[in-house]
């Protein structure tokens, strides 16, 4: 439930920033409509990590082996990364052409290159928030990640369209909101995991009972 919330909200956010883009004209609209094809593939690999990690804590969780959960989230989150660095260094080389692949217009090639850029490599922060959101999911923490998601990404984005863009009504202030809410998104999300951890509390729970039964048996 909160997950599709959260996606519902983001929908939202999106159809919001597209107004500001439809605010600067064709040009810019069919930059971003060209953008926008090729950022959602990139952002499918960014997702598939959070969802894989959700399936895996869930499977150690299950199984009681806590201390797998640790490295399984090290291991989404280097993988994530490693992914969206090849990605990044591909859209780098030959982003024109493939932009060029949906209009041959050279203005929409610039605009479409530099928003196509900027969220690419947005999408380091997208694997941080996605991956530890994944990691308390599969620990049954779902309300918590969702909250902070829908709070860093979507408010802030709808914020900054509301108020910010007016005051400077450019391409580059649009765009900028990208990275802005992404890397909010990752900050909280990592502030979240650093109180909750819920690997380390079951690990000092169980070390807790351990000394317990122990001392009991000792008393006995």
């Amino acid at each position: 439930m909160p997950s599709g919330i959260q996606t519902s909200v983001f929908s939202i956010a999106n159809v919001v920033i597209q107004s500001g883009f439809n605010s600067l004209g064709t040009i810019v609209m069919a930059a971003s409509s060209a953008s926008i094809n090729l950022e959602l593939t990139t952002f499918n690999f960014v997702s598939a990590f959070g969802q894989t990690c959700t399936t895996f804590i869930g499977q150690a969780y299950g199984a009681h082996q806590i201390k797998k959960c640790k490295k399984i989230l090290k291991i989404c989150c280097m993988e994530g990364f490693g992914a969206v660095l090849i990605a990044a260094s591909l859209i780098v080389c030959f982003g024109k052409d493939m932009i060029a692949l949906f209009n041959s217009n050279p203005e929409v090639i610039e605009y479409g290159y530099y928003r196509l850029c900027i969220l690419v490599f947005s999408h380091l922060f997208s694997v941080q928030y996605e991956v530890i959101s994944g990691y308390l999911r599969g620990f049954g923490i779902s309300l918590l990640p969702a909250v902070l998601t829908t709070f860093g990404v979507c408010i802030l984005r709808i914020f900054w369209i509301l108020f910010i863009f007016p005051l400077k009504p450019t391409f580059e202030t649009i765009v900028m909101v990208f990275p802005i809410s992404l890397g909010s998104a990752a900050l909280m999300l990592v502030i979240a995991l650093i109180i909750k951890h819920p690997a380390t509390r079951i690990l000092q729970d169980d070390a807790f009972r351990q000394n317990q039964v122990i001392s009991q048996t000792g008393q006995i």
